[in-house]
């Protein structure tokens, strides 16, 4: 019998045990099998990051003539700037066997991290922890990524901000010139932020909202108009509000108010927005 396998596979251990364990091509990507996404590039609320990356280095053990086998772990982490989790860590093996001619086989792992709908912006990070289990080694990554979404610190005022009216409910860009007729569907978008968060995250407010006259009168009121509340993995502090009105087509050409009551049920504050439109 030819002693080359043996020769090769010696080779091959002894290449694995000097390098010693390796992370590779830990990388992000827009969509799968796609370009690798820019240093500068931003995600959005509910986009899908992929992610993948590549291990070297690894110890084999020998199982029988010219096989070896393979066994790696890891677990994946998605933590903003301050280790706060994005969602819950996910584990991994790669438990395998190789032979001489995998000398260069180098396990690639694919790893699709689905963002919330609700996302703050700012740097976040995939912390990668590989271990190699044979030889009792581990290597750690980061991988920074940026997130577009909403700004709102935790010490930021109960309140509704960001407000802004529409003509139709599709609409993404805001009228510059808040104009309805009678007849019309008033539409219109906030942001409530500064509420208190409770055991797990939890979040619970209201608003309701009233239009009132040039004088001040109520001309239409909307005491309870939505309330939301959820128990999200990481701390959201930004709900986005979204209102209508049926302008009545005999409501009086003028200019309006829309006054929105925001309440926060968990601490029991309640804040005001006031926001001008007119009827021609």
């Amino acid at each position: 019998m030819r002693s080359f396998p043996a020769v090769a596979l010696f080779v091959f251990v002894l290449h694995a045990q000097t390098r010693g364990l390796t992370i590779e091509n830990a990388v992000v990507r827009t969509f799968d099998e796609g370009p690798i996404a820019a240093s500068d590039y931003r995600f959005r609320a509910g986009d899908t990051v992929y992610f993948s990356f590549q291990i070297s280095g690894y110890r084999t053990e020998s199982v029988e003539y010219a096989v070896n086998k393979v066994h790696l772990s890891w677990t994946i982490a998605v933590q903003d700037g301050k280790g706060v989790p994005l969602e819950k860590s996910t584990e991994g093996t790669i438990d395998t066997t190789v032979t001489p001619e995998d000398r260069n086989w180098k396990p690639i792992e694919r790893r699709n991290i689905m963002l919330p709908p609700i996302v703050p912006q700012g740097r976040f990070h995939i912390v990668l922890e590989v271990r190699d289990e044979l030889a009792k080694t581990s290597q750690k990554a980061d991988i920074p990524f940026l997130l577009a979404g909403y700004s709102a610190p935790p010490n930021t005022p109960l309140g509704a901000r960001n407000f802004r009216f529409y003509r139709t409910s599709e609409e993404k860009d805001p009228l510059e010139v808040a104009a309805y007729t009678p007849g019309d569907t008033l539409w219109a978008r906030f942001e409530i932020v500064g509420y208190q968060l409770g055991e797990g995250n939890r979040y619970s407010v209201e608003y309701g909202l009233k239009v009132l006259k040039a004088d001040g009168s109520v001309a239409l009121e909307q005491p309870n108009a939505a309330q939301a509340d959820g128990t999200p993995f990481y701390p959201q502090r930004m709900v986005p509000g979204v209102l209508s009105l049926n302008i009545p087509r005999d409501l009086a050409k003028s200019n309006y108010t829309i006054l929105v009551t925001v309440t926060d049920q968990l601490s029991g504050r309640s804040a005001e927005a006031r926001q001008s439109f007119s009827v021609e």
